[in-house]
C-alpha cells in the first residue's frame, strides 16, 4: 500500500521538459519553446489531458537544441584541460587573436569609424560576450600597426590587379575646397576591366587611389604634375592612363588635355624654392599629355552620349 502511494506521488511531480516549454494557458496542448518560441503540438485539443505525452517535446528539443535537451538528463562533467582553456586569456599572437585584431580593423576602415571606438564601453562589453578571452586592442596599435597593415595588403592587391588588366586603365578626378578652411583637395578614382577566370566574363573594378591635400596653387601643370605621379606609383613608369573623366573646371579640363603639352608658368616656378644646386628644368620639365587622344570614333561616340545626357537633363528640368 506504501509503495502504491509512493508511485502515485512521484508521477504527480512536473517533469524536467517544462524547463524548456512554457504552457499555453489557451490551449494546454500547444506548449511553446523557450528556446526557438515555436510551438509544439503534444496532441489533439480535443482529446482529454491524460492522453497528452511529452514525447513530442522531448523530440522537439533534441533538434532545436541537442546541447540543452542531453544536459536535462544527464550532467556533463568538463575535463580539467577544458576548464583552464576557457578561462585562458588569448595569446596575442595566437591565430584566433589575430584575426578578431583584423576584423576590428577593418570595421574600422570600412565603415569609417574613429579609432577611439575600441575604447568605449559599449564596444568593450560587446566583445567580453563574444570572447572574453581576448584583450581588445589598443588604439595606439591600431592606429599605427594594423590598419597601416590592412592599407598595404589593400593597396598591394589592387596594383596586381590593376597591372593585371588588358584594358587601359581609366581614371575621374575631382578638386575641392574644404568648407571653413583654406585647404585644396585631390581625388583619383580608378576604373578598369579584369578577366573573370572562373567564367568567361570580364569584371569591372575601381577604386579609390588618392585623397588628399593639394599643397601647390591649382594650376593645371600642378594638377597634370601630380596626376603622373598617382599614375607612376599605381601603374608603373612604363604605364598610362587610358581616359580622364572630370567636371569642367578650366584648370582640370586643360591638365587633361591630350593635345597639350604643359609648360611651367612664372607664377609656378615661383611657389618653390629653387636650391642652387639644381638645374631648373629639371625642376620644371615639360609635362606630355596625361593619356592618348582618342580615337575619332571613339570621340564621337562620347560626344553623342553628352548630347543625348544633356536632352535628358532639359526635360526633367
Amino acid at each position: 500500500m506504501a509503495t502504491a502511494e509512493k508511485r502515485k506521488r512521484i508521477s504527480n511531480l512536473p517533469s524536467s521538459i517544462w524547463d524548456s516549454f512554457t504552457k499555453n494557458k489557451i490551449d494546454a496542448s500547444k506548449p511553446t519553446c523557450r528556446k526557438c518560441r515555436k510551438v509544439v503540438s503534444r496532441g489533439s485539443s480535443t482529446a482529454k489531458s491524460k492522453s497528452w505525452g511529452n514525447g513530442s517535446l522531448w523530440a522537439h528539443l533534441k533538434l532545436c537544441s541537442p546541447s540543452e535537451s542531453s544536459s536535462t538528463s544527464s550532467t556533463t562533467q568538463l575535463s580539467i584541460q577544458e576548464t583552464f582553456s576557457r578561462n585562458t586569456p588569448l595569446q596575442k599572437g595566437s591565430v584566433k587573436a589575430k584575426a578578431i585584431t583584423n576584423a576590428i580593423g577593418k570595421m574600422v576602415v570600412i565603415d569609417l569609424r574613429p579609432y577611439l571606438v575600441v575604447e568605449n564601453e559599449g564596444f568593450r562589453e560587446l566583445m567580453r560576450v563574444l570572447e572574453p578571452r581576448y584583450s581588445v586592442v589598443s588604439r595606439k596599435e591600431l592606429t599605427n600597426v594594423v590598419v597601416p597593415e590592412i592599407y598595404t595588403d589593400s593597396e598591394a592587391k589592387i596594383k596586381k590587379s590593376i597591372q593585371s588588366s588588358k584594358s587601359g586603365i581609366n581614371f575621374t578626378t575631382d578638386m575641392w575646397k574644404c568648407g571653413g578652411q583654406n585647404r585644396e583637395y585631390m581625388t583619383v578614382t580608378a576604373h578598369w576591366v579584369v578577366e573573370n577566370l572562373d567564367s568567361t566574363a570580364y569584371e569591372v573594378k575601381n577604386a579609390l587611389l588618392v585623397v588628399e591635400e593639394f599643397l601647390t596653387s591649382a594650376h593645371s601643370y600642378n594638377i597634370r604634375k601630380s596626376l603622373q605621379v598617382v599614375q607612376n606609383n599605381w601603374i608603373g613608369a612604363e604605364g598610362k592612363f587610358h581616359i580622364g573623366v572630370s567636371d569642367n573646371a578650366a584648370n582640370v579640363t586643360l591638365a587633361l588635355d591630350s593635345d597639350v603639352r604643359l609648360e611651367a608658368s612664372d607664377d609656378v616656378r615661383e611657389e618653390i624654392e629653387e636650391s642652387d644646386d639644381d638645374d631648373d628644368e629639371d625642376r620644371f620639365p615639360t609635362l606630355p599629355p596625361m593619356h592618348d587622344a582618342m580615337k575619332p570614333d571613339v570621340q564621337r561616340a562620347v560626344n553623342d552620349a553628352r548630347t543625348h545626357c544633356e536632352k535628358i537633363i532639359t526635360k526633367t528640368k
